[in-house]
């Protein structure tokens, strides 16, 4: 049995943030087929569901789901089968350091969008993750409270800056903290043991994967731990250079169904990608 495992934003999603009809013809392919479907995303569980509900609601009941880049696995019956938790005092002390250098910082308490301050950033992530957030008046303070342990604390800035950030925190916090870019303005902060191919390697007894038949698809450095645990690695066009050197195969972006593609040729058993693949892209 083969397995597949995609990431969402950038990789099964187009710029639309839409999973298009041949994409979705490619997640039923992987069903009818017998084979495994498992998604793994730095979204929350709750955004996640929203868009499984509104365009691939067949793997319901069937797939695993890995949410918070690895943080939070739930089985196909939504049964919880991994969670890996930010320690509170090392928590506080980021978002102290977030604090000082005056960036967005906001933190997911049992799948709720929790910030300190409402606006635009807090907005638009709103928006593109399609749930809704609440405002407290110290994320220290809450996170202190009893049971109010965080998932994932994120980073939102602007582009050029966030590059600046993430150093600063590597090097204060890469001991105690997995810290990656999930998107070009997106710093994404977990646990030290939550990783997405952590979160594989955690789950493979459990589903029986075979890593010599796992196929992973992603676009971002949140992916590339999954790139590390398979042969059957595979990025989009539209990733960066630094992801598309991480994989070892390069696909049509996200806006032209590069994912479809790919599946039909492992499903026909045919492993030559090298006849549209550009690593020089």
């Amino acid at each position: 049995m083969k397995t597949f495992v995609f990431d969402l934003d950038g990789t099964l999603l187009n710029s639309n943030s839409e999973i298009s009809k041949k994409n979705i013809e490619a997640m039923k392919m992987i069903i009818q087929s017998k084979n495994q479907l498992i998604l793994a995303s730095g979204r929350m569980l709750v955004s996640m569901k929203k868009i499984i509900d509104k365009y691939i609601p067949f793997i319901k009941g069937i797939s695993p789901i890995i949410s918070y880049n690895g943080a939070y696995i739930i089985d196909e019956k939504d049964k919880l089968i991994y969670e890996s938790i930010i320690d509170k005092k090392i928590a506080v002390d980021l978002i102290n350091h977030l604090r000082n250098i005056k960036s967005h910082r906001q933190i997911y308490v049992k799948d709720v969008l929790i910030s300190e301050e409402e606006n635009d950033f807090i907005e638009f992530y709103s928006k593109h993750a399609n749930v809704d957030y609440k405002i407290v008046k110290d994320l220290n303070d809450f996170i202190m409270q009893k049971d109010n342990d965080p998932l994932k604390i994120l980073c939102i800035d602007d582009e050029l800056k966030i590059r600046e950030i993430e150093n600063e925190i590597q090097n204060k916090f890469s001991n105690k903290l997995n810290i990656v870019l999930s998107f070009k303005n997106f710093l994404d902060i977990m646990s030290k043991e939550a990783s997405k191919g952590n979160a594989i390697k955690k789950i493979s007894k459990i589903y029986n994967i075979n890593f010599e038949q796992l196929y992973v698809f992603g676009d971002s450095n949140n992916d590339i731990s999954m790139f590390e645990i398979t042969n059957n690695s595979f990025t989009l066009n539209n990733a960066n250079k630094n992801v598309k050197s991480a994989a070892k195969h390069i696909l049509p972006s996200n806006d032209e169904d590069g994912v479809y593609y790919a599946v039909k040729k492992i499903l026909n058993d045919d492993n030559n990608f090298d006849d549209w693949i550009d690593h020089q892209s």
